[in-house]
């Protein structure tokens, strides 16, 4: 999140969930910020402390031409993936990255496990790292951690949390004919990877790795076994073929 816009007084606050606290307005990092953004006309951008949708109508955040009525739906159920837009309405704040993550040793000395709300220390929240402050020649001079996840929202302003696990990674898949969506011709020199398989399934997961990650995601098509749609080991673990 390259921070450049202004906050709107108007805009609501909400409490950050304990485990993952807004870091608070006496943060040297708030104050190195706060006169950064006044130095660059955005006074108080994501330096409240608290949470609140400091991008809502800011032309500078990639929200200012977005419809108002948008808001109503993206607070909706399931609504906060409806449109990709709906960040410039979701509250979120900077947090602390030492605070945030889950400390397993201090939460099992409190008696408790992972994922029990009884210790801030067994739950954690997702936080993404940013460019906070760029001086003139863009060198980075601060880097801040903001979460989404802290203040109730889901992050969609970045796909990060999502692509990192897979971008440049090489994929092992298993295919099996299945009429329109998959069919097993002959290899594309253009597609070799694909081994000759082809289909609408097939074309949009080669659209989606070669166009949504960065770096690209290779495949290898395993067809070994009778049953190129999963194999033995899997099968074991699974009750049914599509979940393994």
């Amino acid at each position: 999140l390259l921070v450049f816009a202004s906050l709107l007084a108007s805009a609501a606050a909400y409490s950050a969930a304990p485990e993952c606290p807004c870091i608070s307005l006496s943060s040297p990092l708030i104050q190195q910020a706060k006169e950064q953004f006044a130095v660059m006309g955005y006074p108080g951008y994501g330096t409240g402390g608290v949470c609140k949708a400091y991008d809502k109508g800011l032309a500078i955040a990639g929200c200012g031409d977005v419809d108002p009525a948008l808001e109503e739906t993206c607070k909706g159920p399931g609504g906060a993936t409806s449109n990709e837009k709906c960040y410039c309405f979701s509250e979120w704040c900077y947090v602390d990255p030492t605070t945030c993550p889950i400390d397993r040793m201090a939460c099992n000395a409190t008696g408790n496990v992972v994922g029990s709300t009884a210790s801030v220390y067994c739950r954690g929240r997702d936080m993404t790292a940013s460019t906070l402050i760029a001086d003139a020649t863009g060198n980075t001079t601060a880097t801040a951690y903001y979460s989404y996840s802290t203040c109730g929202n889901l992050d969609t302003y970045s796909n990060d949390r999502i692509t990192e696990d897979v971008r440049g990674r090489n994929l092992l898949v298993k295919v099996r004919s299945s009429g329109f969506w998959n069919m097993e011709g002959e290899v594309d020199e253009a597609n070799p990877q694909w081994k000759g398989w082809t289909g609408a399934l097939v074309q949009a997961l080669d659209h989606s790795f070669r166009n949504h990650f960065e770096p690209d995601v290779t495949v290898t098509v395993d067809q070994s076994g009778p049953d190129a749609w999963a194999s033995q080991r899997s099968r074991d673990k699974f009750a049914s073929s599509w979940t393994a």
